[in-house]
């Protein structure tokens, strides 16, 4: 048992799941490009739109989805997709932390009588 959840991207209209037995080899490969403090509150406006670009195209990578860094970069100055950035950054920052930490618990009985659906 892992953890962590799945971790769900969305790129273009196409859904990308990493399963959650494989979300520390992910946070390892964001890592080569952005690391979880730089996107605290304090310091995400020092990681610039290339590394930023850098760490989502290779989460998306990883997740199965056929990108690249220039993609993303370009979809950060899109005007259609205006919050890209902030979706990026929001994104990343969930998959570092692992949901006990920030979800209230549940009781056994509860997460037995309710399994969890992806997407609702």
């Amino acid at each position: 048992m892992s953890v962590f959840d799945d971790v769900t991207f969305i790129w273009k209209g196409e859904e990308y799941i990493v399963p959650s037995d494989k979300v520390m080899g992910l946070i390892a490969t964001v890592e080569q490009h952005v690391k979880a403090h730089e996107l605290s509150a304090e310091d995400y406006r020092s990681v610039g739109e290339g590394r930023l670009s850098m760490a989502y195209s290779a989460a998306l990578v990883y997740a199965g989805a056929k990108v690249n860094a220039e993609d993303v970069y370009l979809a950060c100055f899109d005007p259609e997709s205006a919050k890209m950035r902030v979706d990026i950054l929001t994104g990343l920052m969930l998959m570092f932390v692992p949901p006990s930490l920030y979800r209230p618990k549940e009781s056994a009985s509860k997460k037995k009588q309710s399994p969890k659906t992806l997407g609702k």
